[in-house]
């Protein structure tokens, strides 16, 4: 566990070299884990960014429901401004071109999610209540977005347009009886094809075809922020208000840098 002064860690992120990249809106900076173990600060008056995606080439997209603008920054931090006007609460490269993005254009709007591809940005779903994370399988077929209102992570097939459908409450978190929801925040795949949430229990991992399988706990109960990373791309990282965690896991990182892997029902 690392503990450092930091006050809201959140949009984690990891590259094809197994750096992790997290976010702290309130202090407006972004920090890079290295593969070395080591923390630094990547980026400085970050927009008050809250979510993070590595792309293909490892360049780093950011989202912000403060400033509604979507940002993208070069290895060396040299930005670039990608779409306006969406206030987003998480952001995911597509390994096919474009990113997915939830959150709202108008703060008293409902959730909504995006797809923003070749300059233009469309709805591709609406009606989720309080939309998270999300997620794509190693084939790229399916994507995965938490409900952080419920204790649903709903499952959408990826059209040939990278438009969403066949939407459908796909993956049941477990919760405490006296909650009314688990509280998913931060979602994603290993390449082996299980799903990690972070959730109110902890980090809970589902099978490929739905059921929970295991619940990962933590000292301070709720997660808000989960990553692959690491040398190896086997390192887990979860994220806990102004705490960091870590466990070697069997399993790997999968992202927009990850090439195209068939689903399988592989082993923990």
């Amino acid at each position: 566990m690392v503990k450092g002064d930091y006050h809201n860690i959140c949009g984690s992120a990891c590259n094809s070299k197994g750096e992790v990249f997290f976010a702290d809106p309130t202090l407006n900076k972004i920090y890079r884990i290295k593969t070395d173990g080591n923390i630094n600060e990547f980026l400085n008056n970050a927009g008050f960014c809250n979510g993070l995606s590595c792309g293909v080439n490892d360049e780093l997209y950011t989202v912000s429901t403060k400033t509604g603008k979507v940002m993208c920054y070069g290895t060396f931090g040299k930005e670039k401004l990608d779409a306006d006007g969406i206030y987003g609460q998480y952001v995911l490269s597509n390994p096919n071109g474009g990113l997915y993005i939830t959150g709202k254009d108008n703060l008293n709007e409902p959730d909504k999610v995006w797809l923003i591809k070749d300059g233009k940005k469309a709805i591709v779903d609406n009606g989720l209540r309080s939309a998270t994370g999300l997620a794509m399988t190693p084939d790229r077929g399916f994507l995965a977005i938490g409900e952080g209102s419920s204790h649903w992570v709903y499952s959408y097939k990826i059209a040939p347009d990278g438009k969403l459908v066949n939407k459908e409450r796909f993956f049941s978190l477990h919760m405490e009886d006296w909650e009314e929801n688990a509280g998913a925040e931060s979602v994603c795949y290993d390449r082996e094809g299980h799903l990690y949430v972070a959730t109110h229990l902890g980090i809970q991992i589902c099978a490929w075809d739905g059921p929970t399988q295991v619940i990962l706990p933590l000292p301070n109960g709720r997660v808000t922020g989960i990553c692959f990373g690491g040398a190896d791309l086997d390192m887990m990282f979860a994220f806990c208000g102004d705490k960091i965690y870590k466990r070697k896991l069997k399993n790997h990182a999968l992202g927009a840098f990850t090439p195209w892997t068939p689903m399988k029902a592989g082993q923990l």
